[in-house]
């Protein structure tokens, strides 16, 4: 994002607000946090707000809910606690990036990562398919390295543990039955 965007932002916070001017649904926490912001992504000088959130999309919560259904009502949560206040107080624009585990996108997402490639091949003077091609992967690859790290935990050895580990203590069991 920052070979494409200035003023490019990790964590930033977000400016305090009145909550009376805003929808009760929105986040009007003081210490309010966003994933990471650039400034003209969608238009120029505007600045561009992105949250992202990770699903499990086959979980047993989900089992009869089509996955675009999970990606939107995920898409519509975030947008319901940060678009307005992100839009009247910070005048810029919002957009919440979903992932699944599996390495799905919801809308958003797909939008965001073919705006980045659109940028990134004009930018260049590369061909988009291969840019997109490569942001798409490295993705993946990301995702995977997370959820892995998620399952097994880090290969560095567990030096602050203070309790007793029991290795039988550990359930390996990841298909849950019925």
């Amino acid at each position: 994002l920052s070979e494409v965007c200035k003023d490019v932002r990790i964590e930033p916070q977000l400016q305090q607000c009145n909550p009376a001017l805003l929808p009760q649904t929105s986040n009007t926490a003081a210490d309010a946090r966003l994933d990471f912001c650039g400034r003209g992504f969608w238009r120029p000088i505007q600045q561009a707000y992105f949250d992202v959130r990770v699903v499990h999309a086959n979980s047993l919560s989900y089992m009869n809910t089509p996955v675009e259904t999970v990606y939107k009502q995920h898409e519509n949560a975030k947008k319901t606690a940060y678009n307005r206040r992100v839009i009247e107080v910070e005048h810029g624009s919002f957009t919440p990036l979903i992932f699944s585990t599996a390495g799905g996108m919801g809308k958003e997402a797909i939008r965001y990562h073919e705006r980045l490639a659109a940028l990134i091949a004009n930018k260049r003077g590369e061909e988009y398919n291969h840019v997109i091609t490569f942001i798409r992967r490295r993705l993946r690859f990301s995702i995977l390295r997370t959820t892995l790290m998620a399952l097994r935990g880090t290969r560095k050895p567990a030096t602050k543990y203070r309790g007793k580990f029991s290795i039988a203590d550990i359930d390996m069991n990841l298909i849950q039955y019925e």
